[in-house]
């Protein structure tokens, strides 16, 4: 494997003091990496930004010192800055990159934006040495005022944007990475981007399979396959993942293997991932109390307002574990997390301090927040109507919405927000929650334009289960076929890489509905499949007694040990709860099985399909069904 890097978030949680910062190279370089890559944002003082830095950015004579390090290491270190998205702290303080929004996205079709970002990134490379340079890329917002207009290609702009980056970046001697999300989400940029640029697929869970680098390979593209530890360590979810991961560099002869960490990257938790992560790399095995321990972090991090038995079981086995004589050599790690399950603030601080400035995100969070829980209201009494059968059109929050009724039993669907099933109750007991937002979001064809209204989701998965799927976040054409026993709706929507129709078939007096999607595939020598996104909620109380059922077996959540878990069933799947159960049926020939992650307030028992290799005009079908019961 060529490249085997560690990426370090410096940027929106713990500002790390430079000793640190040339400390994690010295243990990154040691544990076997050959390339280091900080997130920065706004963390270096490039003269171009300077507004927007904080007091402890790193200057440039820090950054060709912390180069001076990682050469007498043998490790290159790569420089970062964000070309494009993720770019708040710059554009609060350089206002008219904005384009005269508030939006806090940068307008890339400005020439001061693009001015803007080419100074940056020459003077960055006046004083770093890399032959890389990592430029972002992911997650981009496009401003409404753009998206609105409808001679607007956002894929098209974005392409030119980073081909403009890329041609300034080689011009310089450098490669640059970027995450490979936006081409997914905007699929003409597979045929319209350079391909000096190197994608790097992101995806921090096991799935199926990873065919989007042979889809990328295949295209022309190098790429880096990234796993990720979040805001945590490495957990047995996280292991698996990344094993997972690994075999499919080798598997789609792929540059090589990046692992990121996101968000809280405190020094006492990055020393330990960067040690065993490469360990992983190496084949070494990692020890099992350090995985049970990290995964039990995972669990109360995720469920701060979880049942009382149920948390202080788990807390009271997690003190224990880092009593273990295993932590003797990292005494920072144990001292830092005994702190925190011990409830003792002022360690937790004092730990902080050592290693990081007294400033940026996390700081704050800890001077700010005492106590963090999550508020859960009681469950919620729905009404209905044993006689209704039918479906009723009305105007809610600005947009169409479809409420379909069919005695004990309704659910919604807003077309214009996605093909998603919201508020789906059966006898008063919620199934699935309402999230569509009150007010009209974003425009519609960006990455977050409809992010807040998920609910249940069919997903065309373009390669990748984690897909910002554009079909989530725009319009759908929808039709209604009632008769005296059955009502259909169908919803459409036909875009460059794909065309789908979703047909949901209510029978009346019978519980559930059935759901039958079809794919029209555009793009030759690509990989698809349908998955799905199920969020079931939970009330309090429910999770201990929660299970999943298939094939004659039966597990559940709180017996796991991990927030997250493969359930390798094909067909049906029961997830029984309190009062009541839901049965999702699926085709065996075309299930891979179901992924669960749960916290307090809710549980996914996600679908994923088995990928496909399809031509152009290929179809790709399949049906699910589910069927609710009261206990």
């Amino acid at each position: 494997m060529k490249f085997k890097g560690f990426h370090y978030d410096i940027a929106r949680g713990a500002y790390l003091r430079p000793e640190y910062f040339k400390q994690a190279l010295q243990h990154a370089a040691k544990a076997g990496f050959t390339h280091f890559l900080p997130y920065l944002e706004n963390m270096i003082l490039l003269p171009s930004m300077a507004k927007a830095c904080p007091e402890s950015a790193y200057t440039p004579e820090q950054w060709q010192d912390f180069d001076q390090t990682a050469k007498i290491c043998g490790i290159e270190l790569v420089p970062h800055f964000n070309v494009i998205g993720h770019a708040n702290a710059i554009c609060a303080a350089y206002p008219e990159l904005q384009g005269g929004t508030k939006e806090h996205e940068m307008d890339i079709t400005l020439p001061e934006t693009k001015n803007f970002v080419l100074n940056c990134l020459r003077e960055f490379c006046s004083f770093s040495s890399s032959k890389y340079f990592l430029i972002g890329g992911d997650e981009y917002q496009f401003p409404s005022h753009l998206l609105r207009n409808p001679n607007f290609e956002p894929a098209r702009a974005f392409a030119e944007h980073i081909n403009m980056v890329a041609e300034e970046l080689v011009g310089s001697g450098r490669i640059p990475l970027m995450w490979h999300d936006m081409l997914i989400h905007y699929p003409e940029t597979l045929e319209l981007l350079s391909r000096n640029v190197v994608v790097v697929f992101w995806f921090y869970d096991e799935d199926s399979d990873y065919p989007l680098l042979d889809m990328l390979q295949q295209r022309g593209f190098k790429t880096i396959m990234a796993g990720g530890l979040c805001g945590g360590l490495l957990t047995r979810r996280r292991l698996r993942a990344a094993k997972l991961e690994i075999e499919a560099v080798e598997k789609y002869k792929s540059h090589g293997f990046m692992m990121t960490t996101w968000s809280d990257g405190r020094f006492e938790k990055q020393r330990l991932n960067i040690k065993f992560t490469g360990k992983l790399l190496a084949g070494e095995r990692i020890p099992d109390k350090f995985l049970e321990a990290n995964s039990l972090r995972d669990i109360l991090a995720a469920n701060p307002a979880g049942e009382a038995v149920f948390i202080k079981k788990v807390k009271d086995r997690l003190l224990s574990l880092l009593g273990d004589e295993l932590w003797k050599s990292s005494p920072e790690y144990q001292e830092y997390y005994t702190a925190v399950f011990s409830d003792n603030r002022d360690k937790v601080i004092e730990s902080y301090l050592k290693y990081h400035f007294p400033e940026g995100p996390l700081f704050n969070m800890l001077n700010s927040v005492k106590n963090i829980s999550i508020q859960i209201s009681a469950p919620i009494k729905y009404e209905y109507d044993n006689d209704k059968f039918e479906v009723l059109v009305s105007q809610a929050f600005g947009t169409p919405e479809l409420k379909i009724l069919n005695g004990d039993e309704s659910f919604l669907i807003y077309p214009e927000y996605g093909a998603s099933i919201q508020a789906y109750r059966k006898c008063g007991i919620e199934l699935i929650a309402h999230s569509v937002p009150k007010a009209k979001p974003l425009a519609p064809g960006g990455y977050r334009s409809y992010s807040s209204a998920l609910g249940f989701c069919p997903i065309w998965a373009f390669g990748s289960q984690h897909n910002p799927c554009i079909l989530w976040q725009g319009p759908f054409k929808w039709n209604i076929m009632e008769s005296a026993d059955l009502l259909k709706i169908e919803l459409s929507r036909d875009m460059y890489h794909v065309s789908v129709k979703y047909l949901i078939t209510v029978k009346k007096g019978i519980a559930g509905f059935t759901l039958e999607v079809e794919a029209c595939n555009k793009i030759d020598d690509i990989y698809g499949t349908f998955n799905f996104n199920l969020p079931l909620t939970l009330t309090p109380g429910d999770i201990s007694a929660t299970t999943l059922e298939w094939e004659g077996k039966c597990i559940s959540p709180v017996d796991v040990g991990d927030t997250f878990f493969v359930i390798p069933a094909t067909g049906e799947l029961v997830v029984r709860r309190p009062r009541i159960s839901l049965a999702i049926a699926a085709d065996k020939n075309k299930t891979s099985g179901f992924y669960a992650d749960w916290r307090t307030v809710f549980i996914t028992p996600d679908l994923r399909g088995k990928y496909q290799k399809l031509k152009a005009g290929e179809f790709y079908r399949t049906a699910w069904s589910f069927k609710p019961s009261i206990a």
